[in-house]
């Protein structure tokens, strides 16, 4: 009962976290900062920024059971999940004008939902 309580709240929170993404108005970003940051700082930085949000450690140990599996090499796993979210990352920052923004926020927005669909009716297996 706890499981599918749970799991509803996840369908919900998906739902709810995909729609305003979906309607939200991209902007173009603006640097105010006159530094010049090579793009090796760049990524550093905003590897930082992602690593220390607490959303992506909840995002990726929610994630991890479902794609490592403890019977193969594990780095080598490991590896490939982190070089996938680069990939993903890198591709969303590599385009950051209003219309840019905005088809990765409707890509992450489908996203959401389509895992909130995928989660909704799934079920525990039993001990």
């Amino acid at each position: 009962m706890a499981f599918s309580v749970a799991k509803f709240i996840g369908v919900l929170y998906l739902g709810w976290l995909a729609v305003p993404l979906w309607r939200s108005k991209s902007q173009a970003l603006r640097l105010e900062s006159t530094v010049r940051l090579s793009p090796l700082l760049k990524f550093l930085r905003s590897l930082l920024v992602a690593i220390s949000n607490p959303k992506v450690l909840l995002f990726f140990s929610a994630l991890r059971p479902q794609f490592v599996d403890p019977a193969q090499p594990q780095a080598v796993q490991y590896l490939a999940l982190a070089a996938l979210f680069t990939v993903i990352d890198a591709s969303g920052g590599a385009r950051a004008d209003a219309s840019g923004l905005r088809l990765l926020n409707r890509a992450c927005a489908g996203a959401l939902l389509v895992l909130a669909g995928l989660l909704a009716p799934y079920r525990k297996s039993a001990p």
